[in-house]
């Protein structure tokens, strides 16, 4: 028998988003009224969700970006994964810090995406980005064998730097042996359900 066991996870943005963290996943996906379409754009996808590479398994870390740029370039678009580990600022970033929050010790990072963007300029000039859609694990709860957790995907115009479009994916899994166990069915649930929304938004 497993005992049952809490760990809450919180990783804080050094970016700022224009809707807080605590708004729900179905209240953030309407689009403005003028909704850009996506076909024939160049998307930087940056994923921050290595920085909770243990806990949701390598596997499923490479699942979804297979299968995100596949979905894209279905509905006409081009995209490229950048993962913060393997950006220049991600390169040299310790993760990990233990802090004291309500009563238990729990696990803090401060991402620097803002400044992980920042030094990629180049690279998005030289693939010819129209947008950038950031990733980010905005929570992460272990309870016992179950994972629950929170995916923020922001949309932003490269030319305006302006968000153009964000949702939330809230997902859960039964971990009995390892994290990424059903690796492609799990991230081919969450992949369906952001191009889905995308689609509705009239994105794609």
């Amino acid at each position: 028998m497993i005992a049952r066991r809490t760990r809450a996870v919180a990783v804080a943005l050094a970016f700022a988003l224009a809707t807080p963290l605590s708004v729900r996943a179905d209240d953030v996906s309407t689009p403005p009224a003028a909704a850009p379409r996506l076909q024939g754009k160049f998307i930087y996808i940056y994923s921050f969700l290595d920085v909770r590479e243990s806990d949701f398994g390598p596997r499923f870390l490479d699942q979804i970006d297979a299968q995100l740029i596949a979905d894209l370039k279905k509905g006409g678009a081009h995209a490229k994964v950048l993962r913060f580990k393997n950006s220049q600022t991600g390169q040299y970033y310790a993760f990990g810090r233990n802090v004291p929050m309500r009563g238990s010790m729990q696990t803090s990072d401060q991402v620097p995406v803002n400044e992980t963007v920042r030094s990629n300029l180049s690279d998005e000039a030289l693939a010819g980005a129209n947008y950038r859609l950031i990733i980010f694990p905005s929570n992460f709860e272990q309870m016992g064998a179950g994972q629950v957790y929170q995916i923020r995907f922001v949309l932003i115009d490269c030319a305006t730097n302006k968000t153009v479009w964000q949702t939330f994916y809230v997902g859960k899994h039964l971990t009995w042996w390892k994290n990424d166990e059903g690796a492609q069915g799990r991230a081919k649930k969450l992949t369906d359900e952001i191009v889905a929304k995308m689609t509705a938004a009239g994105y794609l």
